[in-house]
């Protein structure tokens, strides 16, 4: 059986943008990285791990987290995690309430 990695990082929002830009800088680093993202990534690293998922699907995204990260945190001495994913449109600025903002931005 191959050892655990020493560092894991998981990323959402991998298959573009910031995500992907962080998903490399950890490659580059020396990382393990486990993405999460809608779209195929077009990142092809032996280090890296993809996950098609939909995050606002909170029973698959917890299944498929857990068989797919759960081994590789076995062992491993740090863990990371970025939230990227998704965005929430266009904000305006109301006076009167923040619900429909705050609606927007929960995942």
């Amino acid at each position: 059986m191959a050892a655990s990695p020493a560092r894991v990082a998981l990323v959402s929002g991998t298959s573009a943008g910031i995500g992907l830009a962080v998903a490399r800088q950890l490659l580059a680093g020396g990382w393990t990285v486990v993405g999460l993202a809608r779209r195929e990534s077009p990142l092809a690293d032996e280090r890296y791990r993809h996950v098609q998922i939909d995050l606002r699907d909170l029973a698959t995204v917890t299944a498929k987290v857990t068989q797919e990260v759960g081994t590789l945190l076995t062992g491993c001495r740090r863990a990371g995690l970025v939230n990227n994913a998704g965005m929430p449109g266009p904000l305006r600025h109301s006076r009167r309430s923040t619900r429909p903002i705050s609606r927007r931005c929960t995942v």
